[in-house]
């Protein structure tokens, strides 16, 4: 188990080397940063019988993907999931509402990158919001970044619930963006169709 096995190219390489050297004909999935997959990459991912990649995209906005320093680019993220598409490989995308710098109108543009990569690629969708666990950085400069914490019992935490606030966002703003979003994550089928 590993939840970015494609950080280090060279080592998915040598697992599809050894794969194919020990004629092990097993489907697999995994785990990917956008920013690290190739042609290249995919081709041999797809060669080798992988079948299904998830990617952590966070936000469908741009602006709140580089105030997170996520390191990614949006335009990216749809050719990475297109060459996955023409590969044949299964992509689901992971999000993640609520962050500090998110705006109602932030909000709504994951949904609407969500909406488009479903409707385009029927991707997998998986999201979740934002929740700043005791000792995290978010946690320990929560004045700082802006975001008000609404729960006092930490065994109320999950990430499938909203536990925040931010200066231009509320929970019923994150709920709102949420119930567009469920009807899309009950259809994911993990590839299975």
């Amino acid at each position: 188990m590993d939840d970015t096995f494609t950080a280090i190219p060279e080592r998915v390489f040598q697992f599809i080397d050894l794969k194919k050297k020990l004629k092990l004909d097993f489907l697999w999935r995994c785990e990917s940063r956008v920013d690290v997959v190739t042609e290249e990459m995919v081709k041999r991912l797809a060669e080798s019988n992988c079948v299904g990649v998830a990617f952590g995209v966070e936000s469908g906005s741009q602006e709140v993907l580089d105030k997170i320093h996520k390191g990614i680019n949006l335009m990216h993220v749809e050719y990475v999931v297109d060459l996955m598409h023409n590969y044949d490989i299964y992509v689901s995308l992971n999000f993640m509402l609520g962050h500090y710098c998110d705006t109602v109108e932030s909000l709504d543009m994951t949904y609407q990158f969500i909406k488009k990569m479903y409707d385009k690629y029927r991707v997998g969708i998986f999201a979740t919001f934002n929740t700043p666990f005791p000792g995290t950085w978010q946690r320990m400069h929560m004045d700082k970044i802006g975001i008000k914490l609404l729960l006092t019992d930490y065994s109320q935490y999950s990430v499938l619930s909203p536990s925040i606030e931010g200066e231009n966002f509320t929970v019923e703003d994150q709920l709102e963006v949420y119930q567009k979003i469920l009807p899309i994550m009950y259809d994911n089928d993990f590839g299975l169709r």
